[in-house]
């Protein structure tokens, strides 16, 4: 199972849980911001701008509407077109096959 392997020091994107203590510890730096998906699933709209104001994206209106009508659905995020790095793309096969 691949969720129990974030458990170990060995995995491609961990070691998982040292990754998020560290950014915890960091929490209070300026360029770093934590976002909850409780607090976005709750007031999508507040976070999204919150986010659009942090990162300096200056998206539209229009922009957060169509981010805030995907964000929060697993289909509809699968079924946005991605551009992944064929390096990125081979190492995904490796580790999840």
């Amino acid at each position: 199972m691949v969720s129990g392997t974030f458990w170990f020091p060995s995995v491609i994107f961990g070691p998982y849980w040292r990754h998020v203590q560290e950014a915890w510890e960091q929490r209070e730096h300026p360029n770093l911001r934590f976002v909850f998906y409780e607090d976005l699933k709750a007031d999508t709209m507040t976070h999204l701008q919150r986010l659009n104001d942090f990162t300096g994206a200056n998206l539209t209106q229009s922009q957060l509407d169509t981010v805030s009508f995907h964000a929060l659905s697993v289909s509809r995020c699968l079924s946005i077109p991605l551009s992944i790095h064929p390096t990125v793309l081979s190492l995904l096969r490796v580790y999840f096959s």
